[in-house]
C-alpha cells in the first residue's frame, strides 16, 4: 500500500511538473509585442494635456483649426503625436484615446469629466508612439466622417508631419 501511495504521488508530481514546464515554455515563447517578422509592434499611449493656452468668454476669437502633428525621432524609434488647438470648455480636462491597428494610428480627443462654463480654452494633447519604424503609416480619427480623413504619414522621409482632419473629436 505504501509503494502504491508513493507511486501515485510521484506520478502526480511528474504530471504537475510537466504542466508547469509546458506553461513556462509557452509563456516565454509568446511575445505579443512583435509582429510576424520579429519586429516590435508600434504602441501608443496618452501622455498629458496642456493647461489652458488662452481662454475667451463664449467663443474662441481668431481660432486656429485643430490639427495633428507628429514629430518622429528615427534614432530612438519614438514619435510624439500632438493634437494642437483642441477647443473645449474651460471647466473640462481634455484627453485622448489612441491605439494602433497594424499600420494605422487611430485617435480620439474628448473631454473627461469637468463642467460646462461660459469660457472656452485652447489645449494641446500629447501622446507617445514607441517602436516606430521609418516607413509609411496611416492615421485617422476614431469616428471618421470623411473618407479623406484616413491620411498617409510618410515617416521614412519626414521628421515632422502636420495633418488636418474634418473632425478630431466626437
Amino acid at each position: 500500500m505504501k509503494k502504491l501511495f508513493i507511486f501515485n504521488l510521484m506520478k502526480k508530481t511528474f504530471l504537475l511538473g510537466g504542466l508547469l514546464a509546458i506553461a513556462a515554455i509557452n509563456f516565454y515563447s509568446c511575445n505579443d509585442d512583435k509582429d510576424d517578422n520579429g519586429a516590435k509592434q508600434m504602441t501608443a499611449r496618452f501622455v498629458e494635456t496642456s493647461e489652458c493656452l488662452d481662454s475667451y468668454e463664449n467663443q474662441v476669437k481668431d481660432a486656429m483649426a485643430p490639427y495633428v502633428s507628429i514629430d518622429f525621432d528615427k534614432g530612438i524609434h519614438k514619435a510624439l503625436l500632438t493634437v494642437n488647438n483642441f477647443v473645449s470648455s474651460c471647466g473640462h480636462k481634455p484627453e485622448m484615446d489612441i491605439r494602433v491597428d497594424g499600420d494605422t494610428i487611430i485617435f480620439r480627443a474628448f473631454n473627461r469629466g469637468g463642467f460646462e462654463t461660459n469660457c472656452v480654452c485652447r489645449y494641446m494633447l500629447w501622446s507617445a508612439l514607441e517602436n516606430v519604424e521609418p516607413k509609411v503609416y496611416y492615421i485617422r480619427p476614431e469616428n471618421m466622417v470623411d473618407p479623406n480623413d484616413k491620411q498617409v504619414v510618410d515617416l521614412a522621409n519626414n521628421r515632422t508631419v502636420n495633418l488636418y482632419f474634418s473632425l478630431i473629436s466626437r
